[in-house]
């Protein structure tokens, strides 16, 4: 606990000494001013709790909480990925199921996509992007692909999902029939 004296020497007192008095309202205590507390150290005390950030219902769910500093390796990844986050915030309409879609075309879609490992896509509304379907049931969780070719060309989002998990050093359980044997290859032996 901090020390805040009702009175201190004269040579401790500013402009001389490091210690400014607080003002009447805020207890009138001397309090040792330095650079890392600023010129009137009091004024902390006075802030108001932290207001929880509201984000659009759904949104956490497609892109998850706001990063935190403490599980990233580099500055320079959580700044990127708050970056990201901060432009999906801005750009994220709503969550839900497209208008155009039908139920029986998202039940098909979504069965083949858990049969590929993919899991069950979320769809969310993007500012310029329109509809689009994310994975992050999936291994690479913030995949996505436009809701139209997710939903009515599933078996074309398959195929770019598992490229993208050989480029990242994950070998797919099976290679979808659109990958040749020869890309699938030149990730590496697997």
């Amino acid at each position: 606990m901090t020390v805040r004296p009702k009175e201190v020497p004269e040579a401790w007192k500013y402009p001389v000494g490091p210690y400014r008095q607080a003002p009447p309202e805020y207890g009138g205590e001397w309090w040792l001013v330095n650079p890392f507390s600023g010129p009137e150290p009091w004024l902390l005390l006075d802030r108001k709790a932290p207001v929880p950030e509201v984000l659009p219902e759904g949104f956490e769910r497609a892109f998850g909480p706001r990063p935190k500093w403490i599980d990233y390796p580099t500055r320079q990844a959580f700044k990127h990925d708050v970056v990201v986050w901060e432009q999906n915030k801005r750009n994220f309409i709503k969550a839900g199921v497209p208008p155009w879609a039908n139920e029986r075309q998202l039940k098909i879609a979504a069965g083949a996509l858990t049969a590929w490992g993919m899991g069950s896509p979320i769809y969310y509304e993007h500012s310029a992007w329109g509809w689009m379907a994310r994975f992050v049931e999936s291994q690479l969780p913030t995949f996505e692909m436009n809701a139209h070719t997710t939903i009515l060309y599933t078996h074309l989002v398959v195929p770019n999902y598992q490229i993208d998990l050989l480029q990242q050093g994950i070998e797919p359980e099976q290679r979808h029939p659109l990958i040749s044997p020869e890309i699938w290859n030149s990730y590496g032996q697997f």
